[in-house]
């Protein structure tokens, strides 16, 4: 996020009502950097734990006292599938909303660039210059 707020910071500080739309840009790509680095940060944490644990011998001790190893990582595994489910539902609910709110706001807001591509009837409408274009039925299955 710094390093896209440093990319685009030239366009945030035009003026102060770019700042502020700049800031709620980045508050919105918030969940999709959220989810990218949320594997890595998990895996780097468990295996600190792990070796936290194993320099202090308490593997050793817990060995020792009779629990298996599927017991000890049972803990473990039920954290990684709870973020599991977290990633899933950003990734499928909230980032795809988030990322084009973001979007509208960099290019219509801060950028001021004119949409191209309108929604409304259940029909597409697309404009570029003097021309008006409408596609109101698209086939997937003929085009590849």
């Amino acid at each position: 996020m710094i390093v896209e707020f440093f990319d685009h910071v030239d366009l945030f500080t035009q003026t102060f009502r770019n700042l502020l739309y700049g800031l709620a840009y980045l508050a919105l790509r918030l969940p999709y950097y959220f989810n990218l680095i949320l594997p890595l940060s998990f895996l780097i944490s468990i295996l600190i734990l792990i070796i936290v644990m194993i320099r202090a011998n308490e593997m050793i001790l817990i060995r020792t006292s009779g629990i298996s190893t599927f017991a000890m990582m049972k803990p473990l595994l039920l954290f990684s599938l709870a973020l599991v489910i977290c990633s899933f539902t950003l990734s499928e609910w909230i980032i795809p909303a988030s990322s084009s709110a973001s979007e509208y706001i960099y290019r219509a807001k801060i950028k001021q660039e004119e949409s191209f591509v309108y929604f409304k009837n259940d029909k597409i409408w697309f404009k570029r210059g003097n021309t008006i274009c409408n596609i109101g039925f698209f086939d997937t299955k003929e085009t590849l």
